[in-house]
């Protein structure tokens, strides 16, 4: 979305440059829609952190907290909307929630990963002594704990 809006309010300034000596009043609609693309765009880092997958209830909980609004809902917020519930007054705060949710969901993937990759290893279990069937000894351990040794690295 962003490229789109910086290539759109590229090319209105372009065309209202390109028309202004011949068309002036052509020029002046491509001005006033660069004006909007502008106004547009500084909800931008606001549109992003409202609609991060990652944000989940507890995090939107967090925001309604520091907007100061319990009846706000998520599918119910538009751009025209965001006035009204003075949501760019509080974009720092928006933008730490947004952020720190980004960060447990990207933790909770790479536990997602790292479970996967533990499913792959075989459980071998072997006879102890060998005569004994009731008692089993683990075998083949070694790559699975070099495996876990790496997870608990990069934890």
């Amino acid at each position: 979305m962003e490229s789109n809006v910086a290539q759109w309010h590229s090319k209105c300034f372009q065309l209202a440059k390109n028309l202004f000596e011949d068309h002036e009043d052509a020029s002046a609609v491509a001005t006033e829609v660069k004006k909007i693309i502008e106004e547009f765009r500084e909800h931008l880092p606001l549109i992003k952190c409202i609609t991060l997958p990652a944000l989940q209830d507890e995090d939107w909980r967090l925001i309604k907290e520091a907007v100061g609004n319990d009846t706000m809902e998520r599918e119910q917020i538009t751009v025209d909307k965001f006035a009204s519930y003075n949501l760019q007054d509080h974009i720092n705060v928006i933008e730490d929630i947004a952020a720190s949710a980004q960060k447990k969901f990207q933790l909770s993937m790479k536990l997602k990963l790292m479970r996967e990759e533990m499913r792959e290893f075989p459980l071998i279990l072997t006879p102890y002594p060998r005569n004994n069937p009731t008692t089993n000894v683990l075998g083949g351990y070694e790559e699975m704990q070099t495996k876990l040794e790496d997870q608990i690295v990069n934890t």
